[in-house]
């Protein structure tokens, strides 16, 4: 009878050993996961600012070499000799033509959804 109970005794320490470790474990898990989850919405908010200005881009322009700036600033942009802007960030050249109205829809879309 007492052999049973040390025997008991034992299994039980070991179940709540095997409990913690499992928490342990699980705990991590989460800590990674919610570590994943931000740094994924940091890319995404830092993928919504406008390479011009650094603010949320305001009525998001996609130019031809696929990047996108706030309409106003993209205007803002300087003409070259050939009536051509310069992308800011990849100096490709583009036409753009005034006024910009012509939004980059899944943009805003994102940006409703992130704030």
């Amino acid at each position: 009878m007492k052999r049973d109970l040390m025997q008991i005794s034992q299994e039980k320490s070991k179940m709540k050993e095997i409990y913690k470790t499992s928490r342990r474990k699980r705990d991590e898990e989460n800590k990674e996961l919610v570590r994943e989850i931000k740094s994924k919405n940091n890319a995404v908010e830092s993928a919504l600012l406008c390479g011009i200005c650094h603010d949320k881009m305001d009525r998001p322009y996609t130019v031809p070499c696929q990047h996108t700036f706030c309409a106003e600033c993209i205007s803002k942009v300087s003409i070259n000799e050939e009536n051509y802007r310069l992308c800011p960030l990849c100096r490709k050249p583009f036409l753009l033509t005034l006024p910009v109205t012509q939004q980059n829809t899944v943009i805003e879309e994102i940006k409703s959804i992130f704030g």
